[in-house]
């Protein structure tokens, strides 16, 4: 699925600008298969299948070591309709000149300088899609825990809030009931002095 959608879209990697739409547009495209991949995991694994197809060309293993060996070569190398042979990088070349350049190319990738300078390449890049990667992840992580400090704030406040609203209700209550507690006794000692009053009179008739 992965080397079908990078087949359709190959002719994006001849305009600069257009390779990290390509990658976006794949990643897209993914998704409706339900695959849930990033532009950047995309770009990542087409690069370590480009490496491991470029190695087996190297050691002539071919399809024997890397099981997609045909698929990539179909992609990075293949023939047109008019009988030239169309390089990943989109140059041209016709049949009287192929075998001259399988020759150069052979013989370019057999040397062990332009090997160790294609995996020297490859390892920077890949670290260096690492390194953007893991700064991506620590900048998402203190983005969540911002969020996570902002929302217990929130939840902080909030029980402050609650707190204090039933301290005041409690307040009010134990006031009211002071109140009622004070009218009672007031009520009780206007009666205590009506019945002292009543003994009174009854005593002096």
């Amino acid at each position: 699925m992965l080397l079908n959608l990078y087949e359709t879209k190959l002719n994006m990697l001849d305009n600069p600008k257009k390779k990290s739409k390509m990658w976006i547009s794949m990643s897209e495209e993914l998704k409706a298969f339900h695959i849930e991949v990033t532009p950047d995991q995309v770009r990542w694994k087409i690069n370590a299948l480009t490496k491991k197809y470029k190695d087996c060309l190297d050691s002539g293993q071919g399809a024997v070591a890397f099981k997609y060996f045909n698929e990539m070569h179909q992609i990075l190398g293949r023939y047109n309709e008019d009988g030239a042979y169309r390089l990943a990088s989109g140059i041209m070349q016709g049949d009287k000149e192929h075998n001259r350049l399988n020759r150069k190319l052979s013989f370019k990738n057999t040397s062990p300088y332009r090997k160790l300078k294609t995996e020297h390449r490859t390892k920077v890049e890949l670290d260096k899609q690492w390194i953007e990667y893991l700064q991506r992840q620590e900048e998402q992580r203190l983005i969540r825990d911002e969020r996570y400090e902002r929302s217990l704030r929130l939840r902080e406040e909030e029980l402050e809030l609650k707190k204090k609203e039933l301290e005041n209700k409690q307040t009010i209550a134990l006031k009211k009931l002071q109140l009622k507690e004070k009218k009672h006794e007031e009520i009780l000692k206007v009666e205590q002095e009506k019945c002292a009053l009543l003994r009174k009179l009854i005593e002096n008739q």
